[in-house]
């Protein structure tokens, strides 16, 4: 994969960033089962499918330090998750079956996101985190003839506290809630 990071640090007590990850894969696969109780020759399940994968990442974000022992931290995180089958040769369940039934499946998510870390001594840190978290899935396949979309959203809080009593030990407790909707 490649990626590109940007960051800026002239303004006092802030930082802003640009970040950006792409990743490519191509996968090929080939099924094939045949049934034993009919003639050797005939298949049950054929398939041969190559899938493209791309996944992209893009951060652009802002952080703030009003204190020595606190900095504040907003984010925009958005990622594409692209799923390409080309198939090849499908036969038998493989014409209406999962996967060789998809031509498509592209997963967008949009993430907005603060975060406020409390440092009061120098071996006891706190982590305040919210995010909406919103995931659009689209997905074409050959019996459609169109895009299905369908949205999940999630509000997401956390809170943790780390103890590192030495340089060489910490525990981390930490309590998240998740509510979403689809």
């Amino acid at each position: 994969g490649e990626s590109l990071k940007f960051k800026y640090s002239k303004i006092k007590n802030a930082v802003f960033y640009a970040e950006t990850d792409f990743e490519q894969e191509k996968i090929g696969q080939y099924e094939s089962q045949v049934d034993l109780g009919t003639s050797p020759d005939t298949d049950v399940f054929t398939r041969d499918t190559d899938t493209h994968q791309y996944n992209n990442d893009y951060k652009l974000g802002f952080k703030w330090y009003p204190a020595s022992k606190l900095n504040l931290t907003a984010q925009y995180n958005y990622k594409q998750r692209l799923r390409d089958y080309d198939h090849k040769e499908r036969t038998g369940d493989a014409v209406s079956g999962y996967s060789a039934y998809m031509n498509s499946l592209d997963i967008n998510s949009h993430i907005p996101s603060l975060r406020l870390n409390y440092k009061p001594e120098s071996w006891l840190a706190y982590n305040f985190f919210y995010s909406f978290n919103t995931d659009i899935y689209e997905v074409r396949t050959d019996a459609s003839m169109s895009t299905e979309q369908a949205q999940y959203k999630s509000h997401v809080y956390s809170i943790d506290m780390t103890l590192t009593p030495y340089d060489y030990l910490y525990l981390t407790l930490l309590y998240q809630k998740t509510k979403a909707v689809t």
